[in-house]
């Protein structure tokens, strides 16, 4: 199993230094960088000597699933695959609860398939060049659109495309007081990305007082044989420098 966080480059030295594995930064912020300035990135990051494993954020807010051309969205798309393999990254994130949210005068069954032939495209592309797309269930306040891990199970099944996974946020999944043992629906494999913060509505990094919540979670992932990578995406409240090592720590029960 690989520990990653989710932070930009200015946090990467100390996140290696306190032991994380990888790196999952917000893809959307590079779409503007020019070719000089990410190969500037990216010889920062080898310098360091850390990882991209891979990125989350995948559509800007500016981007809507279904008022936008299609081609609009596919070259943002396209854009973000090029970014990916030039950090040499398996896997892009799409979140982006604003993008995906259904508006409320749309029709629910037109959305679904607009969104389901996109992702469809998004995987092919990402086939091509050896990187996987993870759908990120999100809270009822983050979006109206794919929340529960049963309703990613349920996404993925349909779509039947062999480049798309199931990811669980256990933040998301604490705040839609889901069922644990709706991690037993899922096939074996089938769950491939894991984000996490803290049990709490403050969604800040963990805490030794959050141990035990977490190792319900870290129990249940054993129980299912999940062996993949996690990734801490949370608030920094305190500051990371001053709350990355005990998080860390707390992480280690997934381990």
């Amino acid at each position: 199993m690989r520990l990653g966080i989710c932070c930009g480059t200015d946090n990467f030295s100390l996140a290696k230094n306190v032991g994380f594995d990888y790196a999952e930064p917000p893809i959307a912020p590079l779409q503007n960088y020019d070719k000089t300035l990410l190969t500037e990135t990216k010889k920062l990051v080898d310098d360091i000597g850390f990882s991209i494993d891979g990125f989350n954020n995948f559509f800007p807010g500016s981007i809507s699933i279904y008022n936008d051309a299609f081609d609009t969205i596919i070259d943002c798309a396209k854009r973000n695959f090029e970014i990916a393999s030039m950090f040499q990254s398996g896997y892009l994130v799409i979140g982006s609860g604003r993008s995906r949210s259904i508006p409320s005068d749309f029709i629910k069954e037109k959305a679904e398939y607009i969104f389901s032939n996109i992702v469809d495209s998004i995987a092919n592309l990402g086939k091509q060049c050896g990187i996987r797309v993870f759908i990120e269930p999100l809270n009822y306040n983050e979006t109206n659109y794919i929340n529960t891990l049963k309703d990613g199970i349920q996404f993925k099944r349909s779509l039947n495309n062999d480049n798309v996974g199931c990811l669980v946020d256990l933040f998301h999944f604490y705040k839609n007081k889901e069922d644990l043992n709706d991690f037993d629906l899922l096939y074996p494999g089938e769950l491939t990305h894991v984000h996490i913060a803290r049990p709490n509505d403050d969604r800040d990094a963990p805490i030794k007082e959050d141990y035990e919540a977490l190792k319900i979670w870290a129990d249940k992932l054993k129980d299912i044989n999940y062996n993949e990578r996690i990734s801490l995406e949370c608030l920094w409240k305190k500051g990371m420098e001053n709350s990355i090592r005990e998080a860390y720590e707390q992480l280690m029960v997934f381990m």
